[in-house]
């Protein structure tokens, strides 16, 4: 499921996710280009500006379908990634 809600929570929870994914991508677990990553990096970078500014963390509409995919793509990786692999992103 995608979440748009934009609360700063969710926005957290995809930042997470989205970090994990580039992790796992790394240790060779999907193949989305990185100009993908790249996209939601600077879409983080700019709602970071906005919630110091405004005092509310909003992601562009047009960041969204990037963070759609690489959800999907966590979502996949979790799916086969071995559990310790997860874990070493946590350690």
């Amino acid at each position: 499921m995608i979440v748009r809600d934009r609360s700063s929570r969710h926005s957290r929870c995809e930042r997470l996710s989205w970090v994990v994914a580039r992790f796992l991508q790394q240790a060779e677990y999907g193949d989305e280009p990185m100009a993908l990553y790249k996209l939601a990096e600077y879409a983080v970078e700019a709602a970071l500006t906005l919630a110091h500014e405004l005092r509310e963390w909003l992601l562009a509409d047009e960041a969204l379908p990037a963070f759609e995919k690489l959800l999907t793509l966590h979502d996949s990786q979790l799916a086969v990634a071995p559990l310790h692999k997860v874990a070493l992103f946590f350690s």
